[in-house]
């Protein structure tokens, strides 16, 4: 007779009749019959449920489970990378708070030799910084695209930086010369401090895309 017969019988004698009274005197046991061995008259008289231990045997599918998720294993040199572009990225409000501040000076007053060593200085830092995050981001954002997670947002990231460095190239080359500022025509002016202004936006939803996940 096969094990798993003699089970709910070992199971029966293992606990104290004087316990099992305490704990449930109106409890009923169930029975167990196997169905290979007793007739249906035998279990229709015995007061016990029959179990066909044969049907589980059966297979049992899973179907729409959800995939094992799969481990994602970086280099050593995306890790540096991301390093520091996480670490160059913290100059670059700063720099577009202080951009900010001399550019509109500039713009009152465009002939403050001053103003414009201090602006240039900064347009100088802001090609720079987004330079070494573009070559860092760029290399990051192609190793890591078998990861999906996050990827949407690392995208929608790159394509706003990506934008900006436009737009801060763009921004240089319209600077007005130094002739048209002698001449008092300030529509150069106008049109570099609107793309720049563009292109700090931009910047800085990509900024806070990645700051708040």
């Amino acid at each position: 007779m096969p094990y798993v017969v003699l089970l709910p019988l070992m199971l029966r004698l293992s606990i104290p009749a004087a316990t099992i009274e305490a704990r449930a005197p109106n409890a009923a046991w169930i029975g167990v019959t196997f169905i290979a061995d007793a007739s249906p008259s035998a279990v229709a008289g015995s007061g016990h449920w029959p179990i066909d231990f044969r049907s589980f045997d059966r297979v049992v599918s899973f179907q729409g489970s959800a995939p094992v998720p799969v481990a994602v294993e970086y280099s050593h040199g995306y890790q540096v990378r991301l390093r520091i572009h996480k670490d160059s990225s913290f100059a670059m409000l700063p720099l577009f708070a202080a951009e900010a501040v001399v550019g509109e000076k500039l713009f009152k007053n465009p002939n403050s030799g001053g103003l414009k060593t201090t602006h240039g200085w900064l347009n100088v830092g802001i090609l720079g910084l987004f330079g070494l995050d573009t070559l860092t981001g760029v290399w990051n954002l192609k190793e890591g695209w078998h990861d999906p997670n996050g990827r949407v947002r690392r995208l929608v990231h790159g394509l706003l930086m990506l934008t900006a460095d436009v737009g801060f190239v763009a921004t240089d080359r319209l600077a007005p010369n130094r002739r048209a500022v002698a001449a008092g025509n300030t529509s150069g002016a106008v049109t570099h401090r609107d793309v720049a202004i563009a292109s700090i936006s931009a910047a800085t939803v990509g900024y806070v895309i990645m700051i708040f996940r």
